[in-house]
């Protein structure tokens, strides 16, 4: 059997970088608020016209073999736009919500990473490579990286969840 690095079991197994951890779901969790607020109080994409005008111009720029193309030009053609863009802008900004309170930190971070990498799917620009590897780590490190925060009750609370009538859920008697 191969032993776990130090520094991976300590980074995502021990409390002790709590506060590393609140520093980085302060700064994603600020821009994703931030994102999502902006969209809220724009008009454009709670009518889905934001969404659909950067469709159009992925559609005007792109390349014409790009797999993508059929892509947005099927959700243009069903009227996506419509309901996407409002479900971005709420959900970037519970994402950032969640992600600074400390809630489901793993979870919030998860559907934050999917926001940011709808439009790259789509063909349009891509993912800021940084945002995206603090989502990755903060999916990894679900367990303590909302320990300064709402996780630090709200995880045991889900772990003594029975899974079915009868069991004690989540937890060892052992622990």
């Amino acid at each position: 059997m191969i032993p776990s690095p130090r520094i991976g079991t300590d980074l995502f197994g021990s409390t002790r970088f709590a506060w590393l951890w609140l520093m980085a779901r302060a700064w994603i969790g600020w821009l994703w608020l931030a994102d999502g607020r902006d969209k809220l109080s724009d008009g454009r994409w709670i009518d889905g016209s934001a969404l659909h005008d950067a469709w159009m111009a992925t559609l005007a720029n792109g390349d014409t073999r790009q797999p993508s193309r059929w892509v947005v030009e099927q959700m243009l053609a069903q009227g996506w736009h419509g309901w996407l863009g409002p479900a971005v802008a709420i959900g970037q900004t519970l994402v950032g919500i969640a992600i600074l309170l400390g809630l489901l930190t793993g979870l919030a971070a998860l559907f934050g990473l999917g926001l940011a990498a709808t439009p790259w799917l789509a063909g349009a620009s891509g993912v800021d490579p940084l945002i995206a590897l603090i989502a990755v780590v903060l999916v990894l490190g679900w367990r303590c990286a909302g320990w300064i925060g709402l996780d630090h009750w709200v995880l045991p609370l889900i772990c003594r969840w029975p899974a079915q009538p009868g069991q004690t859920g989540g937890r060892s008697q052992r622990q």
